[in-house]
């Protein structure tokens, strides 16, 4: 998609930090301009800016994509042994799926590729602390992750939760989006 694209921040961070095979930033096809400088500055500089930017690229990492601002991230096994990742984010807790419960701060919800059951993990717990259907926390963490795909096992014991939580069931999994 060629063209100018203005979002929010928040919207941009999420967009920059999504990949499949390689970081968005690092995809063979993609551009993606973000510059501040002066047509001056940038007409004295970007040659020298461009070869610095290729080199940055090689050891790029993406970051985990934020979840709610400040309070819930969503990433990687990477992600989640980055210093510098949980230095700028403030991460004051991790949570490795199987073997930790979120806490009060910024936490990185993370898995081995950050797909399936962290995503799991991230729904359940946008249904039980902001009271979201099934679906609703399915689409928000779509709408930030664009590759997450819970296994269709977690998906049966999300569709419990909703019931167990709403004593009923909202959220028709059968649908192909799930």
């Amino acid at each position: 998609m060629a063209g100018l694209e203005l979002c929010e921040p928040r919207h941009l961070y999420n967009i920059l930090n999504q990949h499949r095979r390689y970081p968005r930033l690092a995809e063979p096809h993609y551009l993606c301009l973000l510059d501040v400088r002066t047509q001056r500055e940038y007409n004295e500089s970007h040659i020298i800016t461009a070869r610095r930017i290729e080199q940055e690229l090689e050891n790029f990492q993406p970051y985990p994509v934020e979840i709610l601002p400040a309070k819930l991230y969503m990433g990687n096994f990477k992600q989640a042994c980055d210093q510098q990742i949980q230095k700028d984010l403030k991460i004051k807790a991790q949570v490795n799926i199987s073997e930790q419960h979120l806490d009060h701060g910024a936490v990185l919800v993370f898995s081995s590729l950050g797909i399936s059951r962290s995503s799991t993990v991230t729904i359940a717990y946008l249904m039980h602390s902001c009271q979201f259907s099934l679906k609703r926390a399915w689409d928000y963490v779509l709408k930030c992750k664009t590759n997450m795909r819970p296994h269709r096992g977690f998906v049966k014991q999300l569709s419990d939760w909703e019931t167990k939580i709403y004593r009923s069931t909202i959220t028709d999994t059968s649908e192909p989006n799930y």
